[in-house]
């Protein structure tokens, strides 16, 4: 049983259910570098990364802005694109090889018409992601940069092991340099 299935049994699909919603995704594979979702671009799908890393950034002129980073298990999706049909405003980017199964917006809308519960699962989806956005957003107005180190310790432990410091660094919101001053005060 792949990655995908379990988290759809986790959510309390019967076996059947979980069959028809999987056939629905495909696996694709990205190498390092290679982009999700391209600014600029409609992307109507959304996917889950049964493996790997990817980075949610914005080009800014002067530099590229990190704004999130997903892993194993997570959903990953322009939400500009893929609930408003417009064209995406951040990239999404593997920064490792990384295998993501993929559901087209139209499959996705169809599941929820025809399987009992996938509405519930979408809510749930989509409670997450706003929860996500709010403690991020309150993250950055909020906290200090060390409040802010410290609640990604205690709360994602695993970016710390994970995550390139470039792109963690962006994620609170300080230098490199900074953030290895921060690591070595905790």
């Amino acid at each position: 049983m792949n990655q995908l299935e379990s988290a759809f049994q986790m959510f309390g699909f019967s076996d059947n259910d979980v069959l028809e919603i999987s056939k629905c995704f495909v696996l694709n594979h990205y190498k390092k570098g290679e982009l999700f979702i391209k600014n600029g671009v409609l992307a109507d799908y959304l996917g889950f990364v049964e493996n790997g890393m990817f980075r949610f950034y914005f080009d800014n002129e002067a530099e590229e802005i990190t704004t999130y980073i997903a892993l194993k298990n997570d959903f990953i999706l322009s939400v500009q694109s893929f609930f408003a049909n417009q064209t995406a405003k951040d990239n999404i980017k593997a920064l490792v090889d990384s295998e993501v199964w993929i559901i087209k917006k139209s499959d996705f809308v169809e599941l929820n018409n025809k399987i009992i519960g996938f509405n519930g699962f979408y809510i749930s989806v989509l409670e997450r992601l706003l929860v996500c956005l709010d403690e991020s957003r309150f993250s950055y107005i909020a906290l200090t940069p060390e409040e802010r180190y410290a609640k990604l310790l205690k709360e994602k432990p695993e970016f710390i092991l994970q995550v390139p410091l470039k792109y963690l660094s962006a994620l609170i919101g300080v230098t490199p340099r900074h953030l290895s001053r921060l690591r070595n005060n905790i």
